[in-house]
């Protein structure tokens, strides 16, 4: 019934949803047979069929004064929901806010029932089992703990895989093997900051480097228009990192520079890339067909773009 009772009032309230029909019917399947069998292997009392039956008039749900069980069931709600909220707010992707809401509703609904009580006293002591439970959900790179900064020579090792890795920077932004000194030369010559392009590191709260964020002026006169881009390290995405990096840096160009319009170009089957864009505010303007060569076939490319009146610092 906690389970329930969470699935229910958030699914009505006309949100975004933060668990997905196949997740719900999930966790159900799994409440329900973890819950239905249990009792089959626990011995009966000797009197089990001796008593009586009970009276009409009892009331469905009964608790003690002051803690009415339709308040214990419906906690679950709020708790879940704010693990998606909390995501969402951190810059997370709505897949991964999802993930975190699934592996919260039910660990919280079990909370709720009156033989758990002593295991919520716990968790809100921030110890015990059920404490360790939510700290396993918590990204190991927390997105709001990620910040910019310039490269230093400690990251030269990060500046030379991304020209020897294909991976390193991702499936779309792969631009085949040359120079493995290229990005070191680069950084040798001006830190990677010139008028003429300019990018920094993209590195979490320990201050290890795990991507890049980089920007250039387009159009005329310079300084009216930037294009920006960001990569991420293979292990460290889907959790936000991408969405953060790239709103820090839209932040200080309209902060820190005379821009008026950032834009962005990515390829027509990067979602992931369309999604984060979207969500920090930018629109789709346009598609330039055929204007990029990717596994062996030309594909598009789509123009997204945001003005400074359009821009809210923050967003997401």
């Amino acid at each position: 019934m906690p389970t329930n009772m969470a699935e229910g009032p958030v699914i009505l309230a006309g949100t975004a949803l933060p668990i997905l029909p196949v997740q719900i019917l999930w966790i159900n399947m799994t409440t329900a047979v973890a819950l239905g069998l249990t009792p089959a292997f626990e011995p009966c009392e000797p009197d089990v069929m001796r008593r009586p039956p009970l009276p009409p008039s009892l009331p469905l749900l009964t608790g003690a004064p002051g803690r009415p069980d339709g308040v214990r069931l419906g906690h679950p709600a709020g708790v879940f929901l704010r693990a998606f909220q909390w995501q969402l707010g951190a810059g997370a992707p709505v897949e991964l806010a999802r993930t975190v809401a699934m592996n919260v509703l039910r660990p919280v609904s079990e909370l709720a029932l009156p033989h758990r009580a002593d295991a919520l006293a716990r968790l809100a002591a921030g110890s015990g089992v059920p404490g360790a439970i939510l700290v396993f959900m918590i990204p190991a790179n927390r997105p709001d703990k990620v910040h910019l900064r310039v490269f230093t020579e400690a990251d030269l090792a990060f500046l030379d895989r991304l020209c020897t890795d294909p991976d390193a920077l991702g499936e779309f932004e792969w631009p085949g093997f040359g120079d493995p000194r290229a990005r070191r030369k680069r950084w040798e010559s001006d830190g990677y900051i010139s008028a003429e392009s300019a990018a920094v590191a993209i590195a979490r709260a320990d201050d290890t480097v795990i991507g890049i964020a980089s920007w250039k002026p387009r159009g005329f006169p310079s300084g009216v228009t930037y294009e920006i881009g960001v990569g991420v390290l293979p292990e460290h995405r889907g959790q936000g990192v991408g969405t953060v990096a790239q709103r820090l840096l839209v932040d200080y160009l309209f902060g820190r520079t005379t821009a008026n319009r950032i834009e962005a170009l990515t390829n027509g089957g990067n979602l992931g890339e369309q999604k984060a864009l979207e969500r920090l505010g930018f629109r789709r303007e346009g598609v330039m067909h055929g204007r990029s060569f990717y596994h062996g076939e030309y594909v598009d490319v789509l123009v997204y773009g945001l003005l400074r009146s359009e821009h809210r610092p923050g967003t997401p």
